[in-house]
């Protein structure tokens, strides 16, 4: 059976998408700098540096959150399974 703790399954979260979204952020902010598709912040369009630098601060942000939820999400769902899997093993064994 696998076995992993709660830190090391978040790392491994974190990480991952921040594979995932990290270079589509980057792109983003990259575009936002050339003027070819403006960051929005509080109904204001921004482009160049400020674009650029408001896509990466809210980028590190994102990843946080979205990898914090998927945590809890699959900590509550492993801990439902674990409890099923023990009903299910005592039935067996009585």
């Amino acid at each position: 059976m696998l076995s992993i703790s709660y830190k090391k399954l978040y790392l491994l979260l974190f990480w991952g998408f921040t594979g995932f979204y990290l270079p589509m952020f980057f792109f983003f902010a990259l575009l936002a700098l050339f003027g070819i598709v403006p960051s929005n912040l509080d109904g204001s369009e921004y482009v160049g540096v400020k674009g650029f630098i408001i896509i990466m601060f809210f980028s590190v942000f994102v990843i946080f959150f979205v990898s914090i939820f998927t945590w809890i999400i699959l900590i509550i769902g492993l801990r439902i399974t674990t409890f099923v899997k023990n009903i299910i093993k005592k039935e067996k064994t009585s």
